[in-house]
């Protein structure tokens, strides 16, 4: 009875090698296998992919190639563009009377003006200029230009033209010619007519409130 009760429990021994092994290699085989990555999941991943230093800098490099590059101003053009500036403003010595034919007869149109009215806003401006450049010996102004201001002049001393549009339909002139001839001459010729019209707009709308544009210029008084 005794010895029934304090029988002496079994011992567990280890297992060995060989079966822990099989038993791990049967939880493996329990265990859910993940599903594979779908190939198309793949190929997306390949394109999303951030581009190598290499491949950044080539596709940079043949955009800016596609990039309109704008065409450098020749050297020659600038000079001149800077010689007609400043002969348009300060008198050099050559004399009237040696000038171009078209310059002779625009300055002589803008004395007989003047005996009779004050030159206006507009032929003011166009005499100025004609004579500097008259003085400095320069003759890009052809006699079809120069009959075109000679008439413009005429209209504005007259009143039938104001000052703005005279310098309008100057600049609209000098950049047909420029179309034609890509030059310094032209250029500023658009430059300083254009510039001319903002200010000759602002002079003849003050006086088209005062009323002094119904009389145009001033007579010159004998």
């Amino acid at each position: 009875m005794l010895r029934s009760i304090f029988k002496p429990a079994q011992r567990t021994e280890p297992k060995s090698q060989v079966q822990q092994d099989k038993t791990r290699s049967a939880g493996q085989e329990k265990r859910a296998v993940p599903p594979a990555v779908p190939s198309s999941l793949l190929e997306s991943i390949q394109r999303t992919e951030p581009k190598s230093q290499v491949q950044q800098d080539e596709t940079r490099s043949a955009g800016q190639e596609k990039r309109a590059v704008p065409p450098a101003v020749p050297s020659s053009l600038l000079e001149s563009i800077q010689r007609t500036l400043y002969q348009s403003f300060v008198r050099g010595a050559h004399e009237m009377s040696n000038a171009s034919l078209p310059r002779q007869q625009l300055a002589q149109l803008s004395a007989s003006e003047r005996q009779s009215k004050e030159l206006d806003f507009f032929p003011q401006a166009v005499d100025m200029i004609n004579c500097n450049l008259a003085s400095h010996d320069d003759t890009n102004l052809s006699e079809v230009k120069g009959a075109q201001y000679e008439g413009l002049i005429s209209q504005v001393q007259q009143g039938e033209r104001s000052n703005a549009s005279a310098f309008a339909q100057a600049a609209q002139g000098w950049v047909k010619e420029f179309i034609n001839n890509p030059s310094a001459p032209p250029l500023i010729g658009t430059v300083f007519n254009t510039g001319g019209t903002l200010n000759a707009g602002a002079i003849d709308h003050s006086r088209r409130k005062t009323g002094a544009a119904l009389g145009g210029p001033r007579k010159r008084e004998t």
